[in-house]
């Protein structure tokens, strides 16, 4: 299997990526996804906004979800 790609900031996610329930890579709904770490961002007045995130059991196939840079 390959490495999965670098979690985006919690800034960037869309809001189904944000509740959980589209995969955090490729942007598909998730029925069985699994945790694959926490994305992490703050506000410049320090409150972090750090969520955990979830993504396809299998590697993604479709990586068509919204970009982030």
């Amino acid at each position: 299997m390959s490495p999965r790609p670098k979690i985006p900031p919690a800034d960037k996610l869309t809001y189904a990526q944000h509740q959980g329930w589209a995969c955090v890579y490729c942007g598909a709904r998730l029925r069985d996804g699994v945790s694959v770490g926490r994305a992490f961002a703050q506000l410049s007045e320090g409150h972090a906004l750090d969520i955990e995130v979830y993504a396809c059991k299998a590697p993604c196939i479709r990586p068509t979800g919204r970009r982030w840079r």
